[in-house]
This record gives structure tokens, sequence and C-alpha cells, in this order.
């Protein structure tokens, strides 16, 4: 939720420089994009840092919900948790 707040935030700024006149150089704007994405994915590049079974399907779900608050909120929860460990019969 937070980073959808300050994508608001962002936008709003840029939108409001723009409308001004102010040009807005095009590092700024890539630098801001890639400083977003990697907040989007970060639940995903914990997954891969902790060696989780499914760091794969937490990679798709930030990607295709990661953009949410609440989506992003349980795709990091998912990323922290223990896999079950596997009882041997």
């Amino acid at each position: 939720m937070r980073e959808t707040f300050w994508g608001l935030i962002l936008s709003g700024v840029i939108g409001i420089c723009v409308g001004a006149g102010f040009q807005i150089p095009a590092v700024v704007m890539v630098g801001g994009l890639l400083f977003a994405l990697g907040i989007v994915v970060a639940p995903a590049l914990i997954a891969y840092h902790r060696g989780h079974k499914h760091k794969q399907a937490i990679l798709v779900a930030c990607i295709l919900i990661g953009w949410s608050g609440l989506g992003w909120v349980l795709a990091l929860l998912w990323a922290l948790m223990e896999p079950a460990k596997q009882r041997l019969v």
C-alpha cells in the first residue's frame, strides 16, 4: 500500500512539473521507474536470496499483483515463510 501511495505522489509531482512547464531529466524519470520496479520485485529477490522452494511463483505473483499493496504484502509474507519440512515415512 505504501508503494502505491508513493507512486501516486510521484506521478502527481511529475504531472504538476510537466504541466507547469518544468522539464524533468530523462535520467531522473528512468531512475524513478527502476526504483519502483525494484520495490515491486523485492519479495522475489528475497525469495531467490533465501533459496525459497517457490521462488519462481513468487516472482510471477510480484509481476501480476505486486503493483497492488495487498498483493505485494502477500508476496512478501510468502517469500519470508519457511517452506514446510517434508516428513520421512
